[in-house]
């Protein structure tokens, strides 16, 4: 009988973990037909068939009832050896903290003897997470980046992802994690071959798919004075999750107007930065040690902040910088109309009502 490796991929959340969903949905008859790898759509009648961008909704349906999904991953696992693949993935950013998931593979495990779990999970340093966290939730919520950054579980964040790694290595095993660091040093050839060559498959020996669809979760950032747009619009938001107003910037605002994956926001001084990642370094450690063997205990290369490096806290949102930021969002928007392209795009993407609203705000405030 046939071994099946069964990945679960947890995260941690802002590691481009929706890069990495986009493109096994995108790819995933490729991934079947030719890499023995199923990312299942366990909404459909064959598994490898439809769209499915990740598992967590598919999750979040079931969690009162794990006998429900235990069933489903079964019929996936029975599916797979029918037809001879060897690999499955599920991916959630959502699952490296949330123990029913451990405890739901650990059944799994020792249902099927032929199933080796195995679950890869990026970890990015925190401070820059912490900027990252900012932009996509605490922007939303907070008066400022230094309330957000008072919060307990912000601090101790390297704590909580330690006592997770644990709680997953005590139920599929320990040298079934795999840790990888989110350092762009660290992922020369980029966070999707590093991602595919954990599954055993090489990156650049195939043609791969692309997403052509616009999606703000493919860590398209904004610069310093777009954010500050974002964070003056907290009234539009409906919750932390709400991305409207994001993807329709995203959609609407040039390179120009935006941050590459890796660059640092600059919202926190070095003094800051040192003392998250200090707060975090005993547990960052502990990690490094066990779960990559590295004897130094450092899961990141890149230089540590320096006090004497040159910083300016942010100057504030000036009329020059917010009109070029205006303009454009109104010129592009503009001339998507008079191509008859924006209508059907805001209907598709469900961003017609924060458009408006955010065309109101302007009015208000400009």
């Amino acid at each position: 009988m046939n071994k099946i490796t069964l990945y679960c991929h947890v995260g941690m959340a802002k590691t481009g973990s929706s890069v990495i969903q986009n493109f096994l949905d995108v790819n995933r008859e490729n991934l079947y037909r030719y890499h023995s790898c199923l990312y299942p759509n366990f909404g459909a009648r064959k598994f490898h068939t439809g769209r499915c961008h990740n598992h967590d909704l598919w999750y979040r349906e079931n969690e009162n009832n794990q006998q429900v999904t235990l069933k489903k991953i079964s019929e996936v696992i029975r599916y797979c050896e029918a037809h001879g693949i060897s690999k499955i993935v599920m991916s959630s950013e959502a699952w490296l903290g949330d123990r029913s998931v451990p405890d739901l593979m650990r059944k799994i495990q020792d249902s099927f003897d032929f199933v080796e779990i195995k679950t890869i999970c990026y970890l990015r340093r925190v401070d820059s997470w912490f900027e990252s966290a900012w932009k996509q939730w605490g922007l939303k919520k907070y008066k400022s980046i230094e309330e957000y950054l008072q919060e307990p579980t912000k601090n101790q964040r390297y704590k909580a992802i330690w006592e997770s790694l644990e709680y997953w290595s005590n139920q599929i095993g320990e040298k079934n994690i795999l840790i990888r660091p989110y350092e762009k040093e660290q992922l020369r050839n980029g966070i999707l071959a590093d991602f595919v060559q954990c599954l055993g498959i090489d990156y650049e020996s195939f043609d791969w798919k692309k997403n052509e669809e616009t999606n703000l979760a493919l860590n398209i950032g904004f610069n310093r004075d777009v954010l500050e747009v974002l964070f003056l619009c907290q009234e539009l938001y409906t919750d932390r999750h709400d991305n409207h107003l994001f993807e329709l910037f995203s959609h609407l605002l040039g390179e120009h107007f935006q941050k590459k994956p890796f660059d640092s926001y600059s919202l926190l001084s070095p003094a800051q930065r040192l003392e998250i990642i200090t707060n975090n370094l005993p547990y960052e450690n502990l990690i490094a040690r066990k779960y990559l063997n590295r004897p130094d205990g450092r899961i990141f290369y890149e230089p540590l902040p320096n006090l004497e490096d040159p910083w300016q806290p942010y100057s504030g949102l000036t009329l020059d910088k917010a009109i070029p930021i205006i303009v454009q969002l109104i010129e592009e928007t503009n001339r998507q109309i008079k191509e008859n392209q924006l209508s059907h795009k805001l209907r598709r993407m469900k961003i017609l009502q924060p458009f408006i609203k955010f065309l109101r705000w302007v009015r208000r405030n400009f």
